[in-house]
C-alpha cells in the first residue's frame, strides 16, 4: 500500500514538473527578450542622442562663426568710417588754413596798396604846395593850395576805397571758401555714414541667414536622427 502511494506521488509530481517546465522556459524566454530590446533600446536612444548632439554642436559652430564673421565684418567697416570721417576733416582743416593764409595775404597786399598810395598821394601833395609856395600871385597860390588839398584828399579817398574792396573781396573769398569746405565736409561724413549703414546692414542680413540656415539645418538633421 505504501508503495503504490509512493509511486502515485511521483508520477503527481512528474507531471506537475512537466507542466511547469515549458511555462518557466517561456517565461525565460520573455525575460530575455525583454532584456534584448531594452538593451537595443538603449543603444537606440543612445545613437540617436550622440546624433542630436553632433547636430547641436554643427549648428552652434555655424551660429559662433556667422557671429564672429559679423563683429570682424562691423568692426572693420567702423574702421572704414572713422577713416573717411578723420579724412574729411583734414581736408576741411586744410582748406579753412589754405583760405585763412589767402585771405592774410590779400589783406596785407591791400594794407600794403594803400600806404603805396598814401606816400605817392603825399608826394604829390607836397611837390603841388611847393610849387603853390612858389607863386607870387596870391589868389593863384590860394587856388594851387586849395587845388593840391583837394588832390591830396581824392587820392586819399581812391586808396580807401580801393583797400575797402580788396578787403571786401578777400573776406568774401574766404568765407565761400570756408562754405565750400563745409559742405564738402558734410558731404563726406553723409557719404561715409551711408556706406557704414550699407555695409553694416549687409553685413547683419547675412549673419541672420547663416544663423537661420544652421537652425534649419540643424532641425532638418535633428528629424533624421530620430526617424533613424
Amino acid at each position: 500500500m505504501i508503495k503504490k502511494l509512493a509511486t502515485v506521488s511521483i508520477i503527481s509530481a512528474s507531471l506537475l514538473l512537466a507542466s511547469v517546465l515549458p511555462a518557466l522556459a517561456d517565461n525565460d524566454n520573455e525575460n530575455e527578450n525583454r532584456r534584448n530590446s531594452t538593451t537595443t533600446s538603449s543603444t537606440v536612444n543612445s545613437a540617436m542622442k550622440a546624433c542630436v548632439k553632433a547636430a547641436e554642436q554643427k549648428r552652434n559652430a555655424a551660429v559662433k562663426a556667422a557671429q564672429d564673421t559679423f563683429k570682424t565684418e562691423t568692426k572693420a567697416t567702423r574702421e572704414a568710417r572713422k577713416a573717411a570721417m578723420d579724412a574729411a576733416q583734414s581736408a576741411y582743416r586744410t582748406a579753412v588754413g589754405s583760405a585763412t593764409t589767402t585771405r592774410r595775404t590779400a589783406l596785407d597786399a591791400a594794407n600794403a596798396a594803400y600806404q603805396t598810395a598814401l606816400t605817392a598821394a603825399s608826394t604829390t601833395r607836397a611837390s603841388a604846395l611847393s610849387a603853390a609856395n612858389a607863386l607870387t600871385d596870391e589868389q593863384a597860390k590860394k587856388d594851387a593850395i586849395k587845388a593840391a588839398q583837394k588832390n591830396y584828399r581824392g587820392a586819399v579817398k581812391a586808396a580807401q576805397d580801393i583797400r575797402k574792396q580788396a578787403r571786401k573781396a578777400a573776406e568774401e573769398t574766404y568765407r565761400n571758401t570756408v562754405k565750400t569746405a563745409q559742405e564738402t565736409r558734410k558731404a563726406a561724413r553723409k557719404a561715409a555714414e551711408g556706406i557704414y549703414k550699407t555695409a553694416t546692414e549687409a553685413s547683419r542680413e547675412k549673419r541672420n541667414t547663416a544663423i537661420k540656415t544652421a537652425q534649419d539645418t540643424f532641425k532638418t538633421e535633428r528629424k533624421a536622427c530620430k526617424n533613424s
